[in-house]
């Protein structure tokens, strides 16, 4: 999957799932959502996820309440990026 795909992935997964959980989402949440197995915390999937939720912080779209991105919520500007459908990536 490219990257921006997970990016993408990423957002909505915090966007959607964040609406069902009072904004905070856990990666354990997220990872299944982007293809990741959430199981296990030492794998390729979690530096994947890292990475994904780094860029994603980066660019203004999420913060973190956790070390790791174990706990995220996606901000006002992510929101907006996704509700554009995700234009300007």
């Amino acid at each position: 999957m490219r990257g921006d795909q997970l990016v993408r992935d990423f957002l909505w997964a915090v966007y959607e799932k964040g609406e069902q959980y009072s904004g905070w989402v856990g990666a354990g949440q997220i990872m299944p959502s982007l293809g990741l197995d959430p199981k296990n915390l030492t794998t390729e999937d979690d530096r994947l996820y890292i990475r994904v939720a780094e860029s994603c912080e980066v660019l203004g779209y999420i913060e973190q309440a956790a070390d790791m991105y174990r706990l995220v919520r996606i901000t006002e500007s992510g929101k907006k990026y996704v509700e554009s459908g995700f234009r300007g990536l």
